[in-house]
């Protein structure tokens, strides 16, 4: 049971890696409310598209960490998962 949930997590954790980092990308596209409020329009676009990527790169950063963190702690990780190269 505990080696299909590994399997599972496996499968899975990439796909929502990639869902979270989404959802951080259109965050940073929902700030240009604000920074239309303190700059022009055109830097407010440009301060908005660096929110929203470095919002993504954070997030990316900290879910990678997260996810060998767990995968660390699989029962048999070279057998369950494909991403050993990560952790080396």
């Amino acid at each position: 049971m505990i080696q299909r949930i590994a399997q599972i997590y496996c499968q899975m954790s990439s796909l929502i890696t990639g869902l979270i980092i989404v959802f951080a990308f259109l965050f940073g596209i929902r700030s240009y409310f604000f920074w239309i409020t303190v700059s022009s329009p055109m830097v407010a676009i440009g301060l908005m598209l660096v929110t929203a990527v470095g919002l993504s790169i954070i997030t990316y950063t900290f879910s990678e960490k997260l996810r060998l963190f767990i995968y660390t702690k699989l029962p048999i990780p070279s057998s369950t998962c494909s991403i050993n190269s990560h952790t080396k």
